[in-house]
């Protein structure tokens, strides 16, 4: 969703696809998989990726999903439970994208 979001992937490619373009990024440590779940930091850390945030001063010094989930949160953008290792719902998934796009449009 968020790469098809940003612009990144064709909004009517394949989970499959999805992840294989997400994994050519580069941007995570480990390759992902269709069926694992997702984390409120490597989520957040696409997020800030695919649409090019700029993050604060930890971001910047060390820019990965732990200081993506802080940079977020601290906008407003992901509620009140930032752990970038809580597994977030589908529904999370979408609230926060929808959040970040409002956020962006609003600017």
């Amino acid at each position: 969703m968020v790469l098809a979001s940003a612009g990144i992937i064709n909004e009517d490619a394949s989970p499959e696809e999805a992840v294989q373009a997400l994994n050519e990024t580069g941007w995570l440590k480990n390759p992902v998989k269709t069926e694992d779940p997702v984390k409120l930091g490597a989520y957040s850390f696409i997020m800030m990726k695919a649409f090019g945030l700029k993050g604060g001063l930890m971001y910047l010094i060390f820019p990965g999903p732990r200081y993506a989930s802080r940079e977020l949160g601290s906008r407003g953008l992901l509620g009140k439970h930032i752990s970038p290792y809580r597994v977030i719902s589908g529904g999370e998934v979408v609230r926060f994208l929808g959040n970040l796009l409002e956020w962006k449009e609003a600017l």
